[in-house]
């Protein structure tokens, strides 16, 4: 797994402190990965799902219960209904004279191991459940990297923007100076005041972009909206080694959580099935009785069994649409795990470009451009330096920023979903 100590974008904890709320929160990588498993609502909720697959395999562990009827209960008996003769005995203690009533018990007992397959079915809808889980929590994870590296790289751009409109903001000023004596062209002024225009729309736009990334974070973090976010984390390119495609796609075959999901699927429908072709059997009620005086025989005693015939239904709809379920699901299977041999390739095709487009950024790329636009500024100060050779060196350095937290962005994104794809730690 990616950890967010490898996310690669300094956050500056000074970036506009009077623009930001007063209950900031700043997070380590451990703390921000701690409160996304604590507080993260999506998860926490699908959490729910396991314990609610446990309590269907406690309810299909109940046997049936029995049924207890009292039935033909005489309310009265007239001296002409009993022709004058006292047709029932008294129990002992002198009650229930010329009294009727029965009692019958009846159990249901499932045949074909029906309950042991309604238990195995359940248990493969546990065992979904917590694979579903673990994919969702995978992918989350996956997506919190990924938005935390693109916070990252909104916020450093928009740093970067603010820090060099200041620049040109001091610039400008001294050129409007020496213009009002003659001793600067004003079209130069002109120029530099249509490049603080161009910085200010850039930092506009990138802010617009910080604020969007800071609160899909915040909700896959659980914090207040109101709340401004930053993650300490260091700025260095990461060393990624990449395995070769073919182990790449073994392991994504084995630790994949989608194609887990897929295959307890199979399972479960392989599952539901056979409990479906189970229930051809008619099962078994099993009673015993009592009556007092409502057969030939006083105090009667009997037992019996009974069941449905299996004539005019024996489950052949229900087991049909079974077998189509099964057979779908195995089809999909199919389909995920093409879809995922396509999806690891062109991940790690990706991951690579990023990588080789990183190369030669070291870890002081971004100081050794700090000093050669210092310079660059000094000498254009000084008049050592033409306005037209300024900005070429002030846009190409600019350029060069940007594309250096963009490659780290992008090296944090493609690797995420390359380890999310195969369900291990490049």
């Amino acid at each position: 797994m990616v950890r967010l100590a490898l996310l690669p974008i300094l956050l500056f904890s000074g970036i506009c402190l009077a623009q930001q709320p007063a209950d900031t929160l700043r997070f380590s990588p451990g703390e921000a990965e701690k409160t996304f498993l604590e507080n993260n609502l999506g998860l926490l909720a699908a959490k729910l799902d396991i314990g609610r697959a446990e309590a269907r395999i406690l309810q299909a562990k109940a046997w049936p219960n029995p049924n207890f009827t009292l039935d033909e209960v005489n309310l009265w008996a007239t001296a002409r209904q009993r022709g004058g003769e006292t047709v029932s005995p008294a129990f002992p203690g002198g009650w229930g004279t010329n009294q009727q009533f029965a009692l019958r018990l009846e159990q249901m007992v499932q045949t074909a191991r029906k309950r042991g397959k309604a238990i195995r079915l359940e248990t493969d809808g546990k065992v979904l459940a917590e694979k579903s889980f673990s994919d969702l929590l995978q992918a989350m994870r996956a997506e919190l990297r990924q938005t935390a590296a693109e916070l990252s790289c909104a916020q450093a751009l928009l740093h970067d923007a603010r820090r060099q409109q200041s620049l040109v903001d001091r610039l400008l000023r001294v050129q409007e100076a020496q213009s009002a004596l003659g001793a600067v062209p004003k079209a130069e002024v002109y120029r530099l005041r249509a490049l603080q225009q161009s910085l200010k729309a850039e930092a506009n736009e990138w802010a617009e972009q910080a604020g969007e990334k800071e609160m899909a974070l915040k909700l896959l973090l659980g914090t207040p909206p109101a709340s401004a976010l930053v993650i300490t984390i260091p700025a260095a390119i990461p060393a990624v080694h990449i395995p070769p495609l073919d182990s790449l796609l073994d392991v994504a075959e084995r630790n994949n959580a989608s194609l887990q999901v897929a295959t307890a699927n199979v399972q479960l429908q392989n599952s539901a099935y056979a409990l479906e072709r189970a229930r051809r059997v008619p099962d078994l009620q099993f009673n015993v009785g009592y009556d007092r005086n409502g057969s030939t025989m006083l105090d009667f005693v009997g037992a019996g069994v009974s069941m449905d015939l299996p004539f005019f239904n024996r489950n052949k709809g229900n087991i049909r649409d079974a077998r189509l379920q099964w057979q779908q699901s195995g089809i999909q299977r199919s389909r995920t795990a093409h879809a995922l041999a396509a999806d690891v390739v062109r991940a790690r095709q990706e991951l690579v470009r990023t990588l080789e487009a990183a190369q030669g950024m070291g870890g002081d790329y971004l100081h050794e451009l700090d000093l050669l636009l210092d310079g660059v500024t000094l000498n254009f100060r000084d008049r050592h330096l033409s306005l037209v050779a300024f900005l070429d060196y002030f846009t190409s350095f600019r350029d060069n920023r940007r594309l250096y937290y963009e490659a780290l962005r992008n090296i944090i994104v493609h690797q995420s979903e390359l380890e999310y794809l195969t369900g291990n730690t490049l």
